[in-house]
Parts: C-alpha cells; sequence; structure tokens
C-alpha cells in the first residue's frame, strides 16, 4: 500500500509501512504540541516539512495498479502520466 501526504500543498509519497505508521503519528503529534519540523519519507533522510496546528495536511491511500506480468482486466484503466520537456518549446 502506498499513501499521498500533503502537507500545505507539498506532496510525498510513502510506500514503506512502517514510515506511514510513524508519519502519521508525528504529524498527530506535532499539530498537538504546537508544531515542529517533521522528516516525512521512507528513509530518516527525506525531506523535512513544518507542520503547525494551522498547516493543511492531508493522506490518501493511492490504489494499487497490477503489475506488467498480470493480466490485467479492462475495468483496472490507470493513468498513465505524461511528461512535457518544455525545453523544446
Amino acid at each position: 500500500m502506498s499513501i499521498l501526504v500533503t502537507v500545505n500543498r507539498e506532496q510525498f509519497v510513502l510506500r514503506d509501512p512502517d514510515a506511514i505508521t510513524r508519519v502519521r503519528a508525528e504529524i498527530e503529534d506535532a499539530a498537538r504540541s504546537g508544531g515542529r519540523m517533521l522528516v516525512i519519507g521512507d528513509a530518516a533522510d527525506g525531506p523535512e516539512v513544518l507542520v503547525t496546528p494551522a498547516s493543511n495536511v492531508r493522506i490518501d491511500i493511492l490504489p494499487i495498479t497490477s503489475s506488467d506480468d498480470e493480466p490485467r482486466d479492462e475495468r483496472d484503466e490507470v493513468d498513465e502520466v505524461t511528461f512535457l520537456d518544455f525545453d523544446e518549446y
């Protein structure tokens, strides 16, 4: 399972179950205690974000996608991300 953590419009994807549990608890503690810097990420060297009681925080569970090795049902449509190289324009 992966989650998308949004803190004041900054987005972070977490995949490690232990990190998901840790980050959620730390966000709640930071908001209750008046705010503090938190490491948001799967590793200890992840980006740091200031979380305060006024911070807008949202945690979304990302949909699980099928691997290329498994047959996919037609109903399992996954949006592909397209990146544009603006240097070409």
